[in-house]
Formats: C-alpha cells, sequence, structure tokens
C-alpha cells in the first residue's frame, strides 16, 4: 500500500485498516500510537499524487455527514416522541450499521451501473471542472458520510431533546 501510494498507483478504491498496536481498539493499544500512524499515513497521502482526489471524497463526504445528520438531528428531537423521531431514530440506527464497502457497491450498482447517473470508477480533475469533479465524487463521498450522518443525528437529537425538556426551557 505504502509503494502503491507513493508511486500514484492505488487502485479506484482502498479501504485501511490499521492492524495491532495501530488500530486504537480500545483494552489493547493506546490512541497516541494509532494517532501518531495515522498521522503518518495521511502526512504519505498528502505528498502523492492522488491527494486532491482524497481531500475532495474526505471533505464531500464530511459536509454530507453535518448538513444530513444535524437536519436529521433537529428533525428529530423537535418531533420528540411523534412518528418522525422514530423514523428519524431508526432510520439513523440503520445507517451506523451498514458497512462503508456495502453501501458503496450498492450505489455503483444501482447509480452508476444501472441507471448510469454516476460514474462507476475514475475523478475528474477538480481544477479542469469543478462540476464534474463533484460529480465524479458523490457515489464515494456518500458512501463515506453514512456513519458520520448516524453519529452526528444521534448525538444532536439527544443533546437537543436534553436541553428542550430540562426545566429552564420548560418555564419559559
Amino acid at each position: 500500500l505504502v509503494r502503491d501510494i507513493q508511486a500514484g498507483t492505488l487502485p479506484p478504491v482502498v479501504f485501511y485498516k490499521p492492524i495491532g498496536a495501530n488500530n486504537q481498539h480500545p483494552g489493547y493499544t493506546e490512541i497516541v500510537t494509532g494517532d501518531k500512524h495515522l498521522a503518518e499515513f495521511v502526512g504519505m497521502l498528502q505528498k502523492s499524487p492522488v491527494w486532491k482526489d482524497t481531500l475532495l471524497i474526505v471533505t464531500y463526504g464530511m459536509t454530507i455527514s453535518i448538513v444530513a445528520g444535524c437536519a436529521l438531528g433537529v428533525a428529530a428531537a423537535a418531533s420528540y416522541g411523534s412518528w418522525l423521531d422514530t423514523v428519524v431514530t431508526g432510520l439513523i440506527t440503520l445507517a451506523d450499521a451498514i458497512p462503508y464497502f456495502w453501501l458503496g457497491i450498492v450505489l455503483i450498482s444501482q447509480f452508476a451501473l444501472q441507471h448510469r447517473i454516476f460514474p462507476a470508477v475514475g475523478m475528474v480533475d477538480l481544477s479542469r471542472d469543478p462540476l464534474g469533479a463533484i460529480h465524479s465524487a458523490t457515489l464515494p463521498a456518500i458512501a463515506l458520510s453514512l456513519s458520520g450522518i448516524a453519529v452526528i443525528g444521534r448525538q444532536l437529537r439527544g443533546a437537543l431533546i436534553e436541553q428542550l425538556t430540562s426545566p429552564h426551557v420548560q418555564t419559559l
């Protein structure tokens, strides 16, 4: 993987999971060790030819996570106890359980191969065609955003409900 990063020959999709002491798993590793490894790994990516595409996909996915997670969290909290709250909470829970790679396969199958809305592989250079680059990064960004949507939505819903049901809010 390191040689592929340095040569710029990474395949269109790569999943990287640190192993051993670098995986940040609670109980048998240290977060500092995993953080150091992650910083070194990102540093290698920053020096590689794939950095621009990686940065676009990650930024796009994070933007989707924030916007959708906040919208779902606010909608669920504003309708606390209603059918909408139940549906949103269920969708958030489901979103957190779906593996990235499986969602990516489903998205490619449906929206790239079957309906031909998005490309199945390849990236468009952001500096040459910004809209084309965003279009080509959409499916991977959606796949990456799902877990973030779930975490942000769940935490925002809980925090808003806690504040909205607290005595200082109820008495006003």
